[in-house]
Order: C-alpha cells, then structure tokens, then sequence
C-alpha cells in the first residue's frame, strides 16, 4: 500500500489574505466556452511569501451577437473590457486601436493589484471554494503594497516622472500618490 494522505487537510488553493500585491501581469486571447472572445489573465505575486502564486482572470469581450468582438459596441458594453481598460492604464501603457499590440505591451509588466477572496458558485469541483479575485488594478508606486517586500526596481518603476492614467500629465514619480489623492479622490 502506498501513502495514505488526509485531503481535508490539503488546502483546496493558495489564498493570499486580502491586500495589496505586486502582481507581473501575462495576457492571453482565448475564446470561452461559450464561443465568446476573451483574455485570460494569468497575475503572478511578484514578490515576498507568495511570490510566484498565480491568480488568473477572465475579460470577456463577446456576447452571442459578436462573439469576436469585431463592433465598437460590442467593446463599448462589456464589463471585460472596462476592466481590460482599467488594467492598461495602471500598467501606464498608452491606449490605441490595436489591442493586441496592447496585449503585447502588457506581457511582463507589474502592478499594484487589489486581491480579495470570494466563495465560487455554481456547480461541479469549484462550487463553493474560496479562491483569490483581483478587485482593482492601480500603477507601481500609487499603493503601499501590504504583504510584498520593496518592489525590485525594473525600467518602468525608475523612471523620474510618469504619466498619471487618468488625466494623462507627467508626474514626479515621487508626486504621483498625492497627484491622485488630489485630483482623482475617486480613484485613491
């Protein structure tokens, strides 16, 4: 007889306690199960204790009269692609057309991401399983992040200014928490 293992005790995920986490963002194009264009976003922990711990994420863009989210509208009306939006502003990437030259941008670049924890419904293996979710994507620097040591300096974090994601002026980095705490309340 081999091993003999307890799985109550065998946590069913990683949980990371509810914080701010440097997170190293990779993005790719898929199609849902139910035919829908989408991104998945695989978030690694950058640093610290978990470093390495994935939580991944799903941006929807399609629905069943555009499946591959070829109409404005269709982009206009999808709560993945606010999200999306959201996520290229916080990794400080200027927005154009050509989304898969954004997603390109993105690959391997760190933010600050809000993570909590939520209870999976529905039915099969992951019904009721407590799992991580990303809440909110914001720029290196705009968050003290909580459990992660220092970020390690790369060549978008040592820049001496940056541009602030939502009113686009050049900011000292230094500057760019109280930047947004003054003009963006809504968004500290």
């Amino acid at each position: 007889m081999g091993v003999t293992i307890n799985w109550d005790e065998v946590p069913d995920s990683t949980l990371l306690k509810p914080d701010m986490y440097e997170l190293e963002v990779e993005l790719e194009k898929q199609t849902s199960k139910a035919g829908n264009l989408m991104y998945k976003g695989t978030f690694r922990v950058a640093e610290g204790d978990f470093a390495g711990t994935p939580i991944f994420d799903y941006f929807t863009i399609g629905n069943a009269d555009d499946r591959m989210g070829e109409k404005q509208e269709t982009w206009n009306n999808a709560p993945g692609s606010k999200r999306l939006k959201r996520l290229f502003k916080a990794l400080m990437i200027t927005l154009s057309g050509d989304v898969d030259a954004l997603i390109e941008k993105s690959q391997g670049q760190r933010c600050i991401g809000a993570v909590d924890q939520r209870v999976e419904g529905g039915e099969g293996p992951y019904a009721n399983v407590k799992k991580n979710v990303i809440t909110a994507f914001h720029p290196l620097g705009s968050r003290a992040v909580g459990t992660v040591k220092a970020p390690t300096p790369s060549v978008a974090s040592t820049a001496p200014t940056m541009s602030c994601p939502w009113c686009s002026a050049s900011i000292a980095r230094a500057e760019y928490s109280k930047h947004v705490k003054s003009m963006h309340p809504d968004e500290a």
